[in-house]
């Protein structure tokens, strides 16, 4: 229910600033103008976005309610709202319903902003001024080789009805594919030339135009990860010095006369040493958030440009620093801007776990970030936890609903609630092992295995490394060790050749299995379920391994505390589907218990 006369009382000595917030952009937004004392009014379709301190939130079902809202506001004020998007989906609404909302908002967009939304008038306008652009193809027969991409033509809010912003075809075969299911969904498809390169060739440049032709810079950034991995969102970013870049950018928006925000998309070429133009978006990047640390105020000064004809702040033009006149200062707020004194790492780190390649990969590119650089989070902010707390009721919401079975929603809960907290208390102790074996036996931190999970797929479960180095080939060398060892998959410690001195004191105490942990927040893996086996142990299930396979393999089970490595492999078998036809919650509770039980008095478990 919308409280007109709360949003009335809003309507104070300057113009409101309405977001349509989609993500954590939009709570940057509110956050870095709520600082400010702007009068800031937030809406959403999603809970967590309008939690933020430093906004009015209006939750609203659907786009619909988002223009109905949009055409009464203007009832309820006395100046005309300044209108902010972090969303491809409500910047497409905001240019349907231009009509209706130009004489009433003041909003970053032009509508020759939509010449670059067209992949091959976007490329045609970045030759026109210098800026390298990659080959199109509109007809799959005139692709000279694969793979190529291939995306829309025109508008990106088909993200909201496709799980990809992007298909990567290796043949002509999966570029029709993809092709055709652009067509279902009434999308004009463009085949492209890929710019070769990973994850941390892609810059950002987030410029702004205003109406005079004047480029307010908020800086240059770096992606490091993305998810989904290939054409996916950025889940972390960095900083960088490329003034180069920016000109690169102005001279783009020049061309078509760009009026507004304006995200630019470049991928570097090593090969070539030039940076190509990939996509312009018209909206606030979701990690806008970034630039709060580096001083810029872009978002603030966006706000005061548009509100204003005139003002002090100091644009940057292709021949350099433009002065203008000057602009209303907020009360109470000194208007000082300091430049960036050490880079700036933002992260999504929800996501970034879901997009890095392995534990020690994520452990591996954050420790260089901790000294040398700020750290901005998409979401969290002690100044401002509610939008945090929310979006993870709202993750744990999504996953049960989306993933999860409603008879196993329970399990997983735990699954997540439990690995969270064992990851968050263990943390210290896990970096202290990481150490510990880096410098007692020099070789990989985490030892990686594929194994069976869930109805058979595989996936790679993580544990810290116990063995030596080739411990494989050292096995194999003595035939009639390795027998017993296929006999059992267990070898005792004393005649096991390839355990390190660690290796030993890790297996005693359990404690080589703390990274497994991320296999169960990953959903790989359960709390409590049958062991996870390699390929080679499924013949010991018989015609009982696809009932075996039905469960989600634990981190511990019903085998770990009733014997473990005492149990010969046909009991192993029994005991293993005696799980598997009685599991229930008190059950998992119980081996739960058994497990502590076991470690604490250095039980075999």
């Amino acid at each position: 229910m919308v409280e007109w006369e709360s949003i009335k009382r809003l309507d104070s000595f300057c113009n409101l600033a309405v977001i349509l917030g989609g993500g954590f952009g939009g709570v940057a937004a509110a956050r870095e103008l709520g600082r400010h004392r702007i009068p800031t009014l937030m809406l959403s379709t999603e809970e967590y976005v309008v939690k933020s301190k430093y906004s009015l939130g209006v939750r609203v079902k659907d786009t619909c309610e988002i223009v109905e809202f949009l055409s009464r506001l203007p009832e309820y004020v006395s100046k005309k709202p300044v209108l902010f998007t972090d969303n491809d989906l409500y910047l497409h609404l905001i240019y349907e319903n231009l009509s209706l909302l130009k004489d009433h908002y003041l909003f970053p967009a032009h509508p020759n902003n939509l010449r670059l939304n067209d992949k091959f008038l976007l490329f045609e306008s970045a030759r026109s001024c210098g800026v390298k652009a990659p080959e199109t193809y509109t007809d799959i027969e005139q692709v000279p080789g694969y793979p190529v991409i291939v995306k829309p033509a025109g508008w990106m809010s088909h993200a909201c009805r496709l799980k990809a912003k992007a298909f990567y075809c290796r043949s002509r075969a999966e570029a029709l594919e993809a092709v055709g299911l652009l067509n279902r969904h009434n999308l004009k498809a463009v085949s492209q030339q890929i710019i070769p390169g990973d994850t941390q060739d892609l810059y950002v440049v987030t410029l702004y135009r205003n109406s005079r032709g004047e480029i307010l810079p908020a800086g240059v950034i770096q992606k490091i990860r993305e998810y989904p991995r290939r054409y996916g969102t950025g889940t972390s970013h960095l900083t960088v010095n490329l003034p180069e870049l920016v000109q690169q950018g102005i001279r783009m928006l020049d061309a078509v006369d760009y009026r507004g925000i304006a995200e630019l998309e470049f991928k570097y070429d090593k090969n070539t040493g030039e940076f190509y133009i990939i996509e312009v978006n018209g909206r606030l990047p979701l990690e806008i958030g970034i630039f709060r640390k580096t001083g810029s105020r872009f978002i603030y000064r966006v706000y005061l440009d548009l509100i204003s004809s005139s003002e002090k702040e100091v644009f940057f033009g292709n021949k350099g620093p433009v002065h203008c006149a000057a602009i209303p200062s907020v009360p109470g707020k000194e208007d000082s801007f300091q430049a960036e004194q050490k880079p700036v790492l933002w992260s999504f780190f929800v996501k970034d776990v879901l997009a890095s390649r392995s534990l020690l990969s994520l452990i591996s590119d954050y420790l260089p970030f901790l000294r040398p650089h700020q750290i901005q989070w998409a979401a969290w902010d002690k100044s401002d936890p509610r939008p945090f707390l929310y979006y993870n009721k709202y993750l744990l919401h999504r996953l049960l609903q989306e993933y999860v079975k409603p008879r196993e929603r329970t399990k997983r809960l735990i699954d997540i609630l439990g690995s969270l907290t064992a990851l968050l208390v263990f943390s210290p102790l896990m970096a202290v092992i990481a150490l510990i074996i880096l410098l007692s036996d020099p070789g990989p931190v985490i030892f990686r295995q594929k194994r069976l999970g869930l109805h058979g797929r595989e996936f790679t479960m993580y544990k810290f490394r116990s063995m030596v180095v080739n411990a494989e080939e050292i096995l194999r060398k003595d035939k009639s060790l390795y027998d017993r060892y296929v006999s059992n998959y267990h070898l005792d410690e004393d005649e096991d050749p390839r355990v390190t001195r660690i290796g030993r004191f890790l297996r005693n105490t359990s404690l080589d299995e703390l990274p497994q942990f991320f296999n169960v927040l990953r959903g790989q893996m359960s709390l409590v379920g049958p062991r996870p086996i390699v390929g080679e142990e499924l013949v010991n299930y018989g015609d009982r391994g696809a009932d075996f396979l039905s469960v989600k393999p634990g981190l511990t089970g019903h085998w770990q505390v009733s014997g473990r490595d005492n149990i010969p492999y046909p009991q192993r078998v029994e005991v293993e589907m005696y799980y598997v036809s009685h599991h229930n919650l008190w059950l998992d509770m119980k081996i739960i218990f058994n497990t502590f039980r076991c470690v604490f008095q250095r039980k075999t478990c």
